[in-house]
């Protein structure tokens, strides 16, 4: 797919975290966005997407003789599962199951047998070619009696596909 303009190409974070969010939709999760922060479930999970920079000095040649372009970065994947306790007592061994279930699921959909073997990342990916998605560190987070919250970290890298340079820029 070519990208409309550079602004569109270069939109690393918003470009990611959508096809983040369109995978894990497919893979039956309710992702958050933030641009719908009073929609919010109880229960939701939200992505954040990081550029951390180069990932090395390799460049590609636009479109057409145009000039060369830096096309591989690296990026820091959050997602964070929360889960509120909805119950006014202690929360029960059956919750605490609930909030790790949906957190070893996650792992799953983003472990490479399924977001790589089985294609299912890329497919969502416009412009770039995800190289590496690798399980970094877990955050958890607890409020007492009001909810669950656990961050799996990833870092990765991708490429620009020399196919999605503007013609027109």
């Amino acid at each position: 797919m070519r990208a409309v303009s550079d602004a569109d190409l270069f939109d690393f974070e918003g470009n990611l975290q959508a096809a983040f969010v369109a995978y894990l939709t497919a893979q039956g999760f309710t992702i958050a966005t933030s641009n719908d922060p009073e929609r919010l479930s109880q229960d939701f999970i939200a992505v954040q997407i990081s550029i951390l920079g180069l990932q090395d000095e390799h460049m590609v040649q636009r479109p057409y003789g145009g000039n060369m372009e830096y096309d591989h970065y690296s990026y820091l994947c959050a997602i964070t599962i929360h889960s509120d306790r909805t119950e006014d007592t202690t929360p029960s061994a059956e919750f605490a199951r609930y909030h790790q279930q949906q957190v070893a699921k996650l792992r799953q959909a983003l472990s490479i047998l399924s977001a790589y073997d089985k294609g299912g990342l890329n497919k969502h990916v416009n412009f770039y070619t995800i190289n590496r998605l690798m399980p970094a560190a877990t955050e958890y987070e607890a409020d007492g009696m009001g909810y669950d919250s656990t961050t799996l970290n990833y870092n990765g890298d991708f490429a620009i596909n020399q196919s999605s340079f503007p013609i027109n820029n």
